[in-house]
């Protein structure tokens, strides 16, 4: 018998492997000399460090699946990092942010480094949970919809009743707003409608069921042959997102977006990193662009072709709006030095979240550190706390361990999950909101309530169970992750 020769990694992963390797030690080298700030140079090492971390699912992997959550958190998690270098270069020193001023060259190197240590820690650690086994019995938590055929009438009926929501919620929008429907500039009076008053926050829950038959139909017709199917539900989703945007809000049709490219992906044809890093890319410049007309403060030419011709000049205004590092920088200064840790009260919240707001306006006072106010409370703005920032207030550095490696287990379950049936429409579609909606944060989990919640009842509606081996051929069967 001929022996069999091992397996190989290709010459193209090997190449871009050994490529990233030489273009970290090049910016460990270069990139230092572009400042003169003892403070920058310290820290530019560390930022390098958690990019590298951060986009290693993408680079070893011989063939990385771009929407593994592990693939996926670290593309976006790099662009924030990639945003806060270009901050701190374009202003040639460390500056945290807004929300922490006056603080000497050697304090804000410090405080950068604690804050870059944890987010590699706590990266780590959710490698970990990830890549170990441990995680993958986890994938039982998530629910089967497998196999399921979709009943066209079933559908229409749904699709129905979430438009009467839409339009009993957009209806009342509409006339307290005052304006033209095809005004598309008064974007910061339509968020004054709903955010001001929160008996009215029924009216941004109630709007946003026009996405939900859009989800539907778009992976309906990105799992059949044509186009025809595929490019109507594109349409009326531009149509949709058009309309919430009015509202004030861009992440709602943002993350709808990102939902139809991990459809797509999966359904359709496999979008190429480049391709999606472009796309994350345009999605930050029309972010800008939009934020600018919402509070009417111009921060250059508001075109997005001279914003995207300075890529940096984009990340820089991206973070200044964001304060994403700021934020995680206030809460590692102010615990536990002039705070107790909160030993779990954060999370206290989630369990009024059901509970919404019109029925119960004051509920936000009866849980003052919920994560979604731990920022506000210690005087840095209304930001959310990340999850990262949020495990160090409760319990911190072991927080940030453990809270770490069991996301990553859970990650690697659900991830499991998919591959048992990844050319599945129903599981690819659930799979989907869970990753783009789903997480421990009280904003996760009202975004899970809002999309991923109504998404798996409205299969369970629409479907009927079909017997074992009645799967078309995928078009793209996900990796699995090692370990």
């Amino acid at each position: 018998m001929a022996a069999v020769r091992p397996t190989s990694p290709p010459v193209r992963a090997v190449a871009v492997r050994v490529g990233s390797l030489l273009a970290l030690v090049a910016a460990l080298v270069l990139l230092p000399g572009f400042t003169d700030s003892d403070a920058l140079k310290a820290v530019i090492p560390l930022f390098c460090v958690l990019l590298y971390l951060q986009l290693a699912p993408l680079i070893w992997p011989p063939r990385a699946d771009i929407f593994s959550p592990v693939a996926f958190n670290g593309l976006m998690g790099s662009l924030a990092t990639t945003a806060t270098l270009a901050t701190f270069l374009t202003a040639n020193d460390v500056e945290i942010g807004a929300l922490i001023r006056g603080l000497a060259p050697s304090e804000a190197q410090a405080l950068a480094e604690k804050v870059l240590w944890a987010s590699i820690l706590g990266l780590s650690c959710f490698y970990v949970g990830y890549y170990a086994r441990f995680g993958i019995p986890t994938k039982s938590w998530f629910p089967n919809v497998a196999r399921l055929e979709w009943n066209p009438g079933r559908l229409r009926l749904l699709s129905g009743l979430a438009l009467i929501i839409f339009i009993v919620a957009y209806g009342a929008f509409q006339s307290r707003l005052g304006v033209s429907l095809s005004d598309l500039t008064q974007l910061g009076a339509g968020k004054a409608v709903w955010r001001d008053d929160p008996r009215l926050s029924w009216i941004l829950r109630g709007v946003q069921f026009c996405f939900l038959p859009v989800l539907f139909y778009i992976t309906w017709g990105a799992s059949r042959r044509g186009k025809a199917p595929l490019i109507a539900s594109a349409l009326l989703l531009v149509v949709a997102s058009a309309l919430v945007a009015r509202m004030g809000q861009r992440g709602m049709f943002m993350y709808v977006f990102l939902c139809v490219l991990v459809l797509v992906h999966y359904l359709r044809v496999r979008i190429p990193v480049a391709v999606f890093a472009g796309l994350l890319f345009s999605a930050i410049v029309l972010s800008n662009l939009l934020y600018e007309v919402r509070t009417q403060v111009r921060t250059g030419d508001a075109t997005l072709r001279t914003r995207a011709s300075n890529p940096v000049a984009a990340l820089v205004s991206h973070e200044s709006e964001r304060q994403r590092f700021s934020a995680n920088a206030l809460i590692l200064r102010e615990f536990p030095d002039h705070h107790p840790y909160l030993l779990g009260e954060s999370w206290l919240g989630m369990l009024a979240a059901p509970i919404p707001r019109w029925v119960w306006p004051a509920k936000v006072e009866h849980f003052a550190w919920r994560d979604t106010r731990i920022v506000d409370k210690l005087g840095g703005g209304p930001i959310p706390a990340s999850f990262l920032g949020t495990l160090y207030a409760n319990f911190s550095w072991i927080g940030i361990i453990l809270g770490m490696l069991v996301w990553g287990a859970v990650q690697r379950g659900m991830y499991e999950w998919l591959l048992e049936h990844p050319s599945d429409k129903s599981t690819v579609l659930l799979y989907t909101v869970l990753l783009i909606f789903f997480g421990p944060t009280l904003l996760q989990l009202s975004s899970t309530m809002q999309y991923v919640i109504p998404i798996w009842l409205g299969l369970r509606f629409i479907g009927t169970r079909r017997p074992p081996g009645a799967e078309r051929t995928p078009v793209l069967a996900p990796t699995p992750a090692p370990g």
